[in-house]
């Protein structure tokens, strides 16, 4: 039988191996995502309590929207893929608000690359170049969407200070956070060294510029613990972020505080 090539230059026989071997891994996914609820309500209780508002930036599937829930919390889930909509509304239906577009810096509309993998999928072209060689090499972004973003400030005028904003965005994390000037007392955002620890630094920059007495920690993949015993100050967390410790982690959530 003849082989067709797609754009992307790979063949149609090894894309179907690909998305079967994806397929595989999401239902190993979903089950990991079932035992790890309980420590990750466990973990998110320091920062969120019953009543509290909390912004899910970048939601995906929802799987952290379930344990915002599971504490009572009141939840704006921020999500522009059309396919994790449908998924959050069959989930979730009323019990959280949800926002179908991307944030950014400034308000308009962007591209966005999805990726066969909704967890990958981005804003960032940056990010794509980087990691598509390398951690992600089994992946590919063969579509894009036009997605309307607004800016935090433009959520927080609609719905208040959130008590906790998560940033999940694949490399979009700075221009995110240039659309914020409200201090938050809590927010995370996640991390990918050593291909984008240009960004991370940035933002590390950008969340002290908001709340210049700011505290920082980290947490590694899902261990569903901080790595530091103590909140540390912008100096400390530069350069614990440049040691060959922290960039051979890989990924994980930087946790900031305000307060």
């Amino acid at each position: 039988m003849g082989i067709v090539k797609n754009l992307f230059g790979k063949t149609t026989v090894y894309k179907k191996w690909q998305d079967k071997k994806i397929a595989s891994f999401k239902k190993e996914q979903e089950l990991n995502e079932k035992l790890l609820i309980p420590e990750r309500k466990k973990f998110y209780q320091q920062f969120i309590n019953a009543g509290d508002l909390v912004f899910d930036v970048g939601a995906n599937e929802g799987n952290r929207v379930q344990v915002f829930l599971d504490l009572n919390a009141n939840i704006v889930a921020v999500e522009p893929q059309p396919n994790c909509i449908e998924i959050l509304k069959q989930k979730f239906d009323n019990k959280i608000i949800i926002e179908q577009v991307g944030l950014s810096n400034e308000s308009g509309e962007l591209e966005m690359f999805i990726a066969n993998d909704s967890t990958i999928s981005s804003f960032s072209s940056e990010f794509i170049d980087k990691t598509s060689s390398g951690r992600f090499s089994n992946y590919l972004w063969e579509h894009k969407i036009k997605v309307p973003v607004v800016t935090l400030d433009s959520l927080i005028g609609k719905y208040g200070i959130p008590k906790f904003c998560k940033i999940d965005v694949e490399g979009f994390e700075l221009n995110v956070l240039k659309g914020l000037n409200h201090q938050i007392p809590f927010i995370s955002f996640e991390y990918c060294v050593p291909e984008m620890q240009e960004k991370m630094h940035e933002c590390l920059v950008q969340l002290i510029k908001i709340s210049p007495n700011g505290k920082f920690n980290y947490s590694i993949e899902e261990t569903m613990k901080l790595e530091l015993s103590n909140w540390v100050s912008f100096e400390e967390f530069v350069s614990i972020s440049n040691s060959n410790l922290f960039v051979s982690s890989l990924f994980g959530d930087i946790y900031f505080k305000s307060i």
